[in-house]
């Protein structure tokens, strides 16, 4: 389980952020109202939960600048 990720935010993607930690990108599903909080190349630390299905692993996230 991945429970955040703490990085910089790359761009903001229809559906959520790229998010880079360390060279790696995450696209993480966010809410409308979280990518419109963060802009790019904003250092976010972003709380994550990983969905596993039979035919798909989607990572979804929240940022919350009072956590």
């Amino acid at each position: 389980m991945i429970g955040y990720i703490k990085g910089r935010v790359v761009d903001i993607l229809d559906n959520g952020i790229l998010f880079d930690h360390d060279g790696m990108g995450f696209i993480i599903f966010t809410s409308n109202a979280t990518a419109a909080a963060l802009s790019n190349n904003d250092d976010a630390t972003v709380y994550t939960y990983l969905n596993v299905r039979e035919d798909a692993m989607e990572l979804y996230g929240h940022w919350d600048m009072y956590i």
